[in-house]
């Protein structure tokens, strides 16, 4: 009886962090279906630029 209580309080916990997951994952699928939102992510993770924009990366801080 023991064993299927832990292994019941695990198959909920197991619930409950697909639940977070599945919450992430349609927060952003909402998200790449704004251009704007795309257009971020290009310039901040591949520098791509709008036509007459410069891009420059600076140095991160390492203090």
């Amino acid at each position: 009886m023991e064993e299927k209580n832990l292994q019941q309080k695990q198959a909920e916990e197991e619930l409950t962090k697909l639940k977070d997951q599945e919450k992430y994952l349609t927060e952003e699928i909402e998200k790449l279906n704004d251009l704007d939102y795309i257009g971020e992510l290009a310039r901040r993770d591949y520098f791509m630029s709008k036509p007459g924009e410069t891009i420059f990366k600076l140095p991160s801080s390492s203090n």
